[in-house]
């Protein structure tokens, strides 16, 4: 009785984490998936050469639903690497990946999210950022556990609000598939503008520098 309690919570728990990720991309564009590795492919496979676009101010959500057990990579120890390639102008992005646990039936452990530049050629895309050394350092997320009552329940991987200047990135999601039927994950990058700076705000503090500074002089005399 108590496993199935356990199991039902996961499931309600499955219910309300799809329907607050949905809502939260419910009106977001698309970011299309560009390449993939896995073991059958361990130098990535295209699966769109057309790199993402990115306007500012806009959300894209982006997804993968892996329907069997995936052998891990050569010389890795995951069993996928997905590439989301896009341009973008000087922005500020953030993002948020998650993965749910269905009990043992789909699963995905080791949920890892990257931000790398890119720099290269389609070629050094997939054989650098995705299976030997980056071509840049890259900007990694922050994956933490969803815990439902005692049980951790999935993974959850945040990329905090990131300075990007215009170029192009590759957006990678990576993981162990350990699920009896498969796993998926799914997230939401946003993009924004740079805040501008006033064209008061100098005016502003120069104005209080000048109150100061008569401050000092009354306080002398």
């Amino acid at each position: 009785m108590t496993s199935f309690k356990s199991f039902l919570s996961r499931v309600q728990f499955c219910v309300v984490m799809g329907a607050a990720l949905s809502a939260s991309s419910a009106f977001a564009d698309t970011l299309n998936l560009n390449y993939e590795a896995t073991a059958s492919a361990p130098t990535g496979t295209v699966i769109n050469s057309s790199i993402n676009n990115l306007s500012p101010n806009g959300a894209y959500s982006y997804s993968k639903d892996f329907a069997s057990n995936l052998a891990t990579i050569p010389g890795s120890i995951f069993d996928f690497y997905d590439d989301y390639v896009f341009t973008i102008n000087s922005s500020i992005v953030s993002s948020i990946t998650a993965t749910i646990d269905l009990a043992t039936i789909k699963k995905i452990e080791n949920l890892d999210v990257r931000l790398f530049s890119w720099t290269g050629t389609v070629e050094q895309t997939l054989n650098q950022v995705t299976i030997g050394t980056p071509s840049a350092t890259p900007i990694q997320a922050t994956t933490s556990p969803i815990v439902s009552g005692v049980s951790n329940i999935g993974q959850v991987a945040v990329l905090a609000q990131t300075s990007l200047a215009a170029g192009t990135y590759v957006l990678q999601v990576r993981g162990i598939v350990s699920g009896d039927v498969g796993g998926s994950y799914t997230g939401t990058l946003n993009v924004a503008s740079p805040v501008p700076v006033m064209g008061a705000l100098p005016l502003l503090l120069s104005g209080l520098g000048m109150l100061g500074l008569m401050g000092r002089r009354r306080l002398t005399a």
